[in-house]
């Protein structure tokens, strides 16, 4: 770690900026396939020093988290393609090649941008720039609802998502809060775990774009076990007349990916409690 001290807010959803890391660290490790160093670094950057350029700045100063690795590095072509969305370095069945268009994404969303300096056996170095406050004033710590939304609970949760790191991310936040969580990284597995459990599980957060056995398919095996299960049906992209089906099939609640975590503890606590 190299943290430079005093540095200013930012304002951003932690929830994605974690995927953000978790994506760059991932990736840094499977670069140092014999073993390395992996350096995260923070500094404070004039937005016209950035690289890349940004031509409206959201701010005069930003915040720069650097993902450092010293491993097997990346050729000129391959860097002018790795935040290209399915563009992927990994063998088959290793990566979907969307993490670095994800973090891309999520950053560029934020106001920032993201860099990539590497040469084949040098290591690699993305740079993260986040707009940076320009108020110096300590902010308060947020005070708790009082609709319990970010109150968390103690039931079971099943979650169903094949992205690994997402499934990881889920996991922890939902833990935090409380819950007790069942993951499974498929849909076969997710079946499993709700036969096994049954009525202990509260509330089951589907993936519909699973591989394999589908996220309908899923549903539908679930809801066989039990016809008053919860389940709340996640997607990037919902298409309407999918949607209209699962909804004669008796789904009632949807999420948008990539959702936030207050989104998720929303409406996990909103699908429990009936509302």
């Amino acid at each position: 770690m190299n943290l430079q001290p005093g540095l200013p807010h930012v304002s951003a959803d932690i929830t994605q900026l974690h995927q953000v890391l978790m994506n760059l660290c991932v990736n840094a490790r499977d670069a140092m396939p014999r073993g390395g160093t992996l350096t995260i670094t923070t500094s404070l950057v004039e937005w016209e020093d950035l690289d890349p350029p940004i031509t409206n700045p959201a701010a005069s100063r930003y915040v720069a988290v650097g993902v450092v690795d010293t491993g097997v590095g990346l050729d000129p072509q391959i860097q002018e393609r790795i935040f290209d969305p399915f563009f992927t370095t990994k063998e088959l069945g290793k990566g979907t090649g969307l993490e670095l268009a994800l973090v891309r994404s999520i950053v560029v969303n934020h106001g920032g941008t993201v860099s990539c300096a590497s040469a084949p056996g040098k290591g690699a170095t993305f740079r993260v720039f986040l707009p940076a406050e320009e108020s110096s004033v300590e902010r308060a710590r947020p005070v708790e609802r009082a609709d319990g939304e970010e109150h968390g609970g103690a039931e079971t949760v099943l979650i169903i998502e094949n992205e690994e790191m997402l499934l990881e991310l889920v996991r922890t936040m939902l833990v935090s809060k409380g819950y007790n969580v069942q993951a499974a990284r498929d849909g076969h597995e997710g079946v499993s775990i709700f036969a096994r459990l049954g009525k202990e599980i509260a509330v089951v957060v589907l993936d519909l774009g699973l591989p394999g056995l589908s996220g309908e398919e899923v549903f539908d095996r679930i809801r066989a076990i039990d016809n008053d299960a919860k389940i709340i049906l996640a997607s990037g992209f919902i298409d309407p007349d999918l949607k209209a089906g699962m909804t004669r099939r008796g789904a009632t609640h949807f999420i948008r990916k990539p959702y936030s975590r207050e989104e998720l503890l929303r409406a996990i606590r909103a699908v429990i409690d009936g509302d």
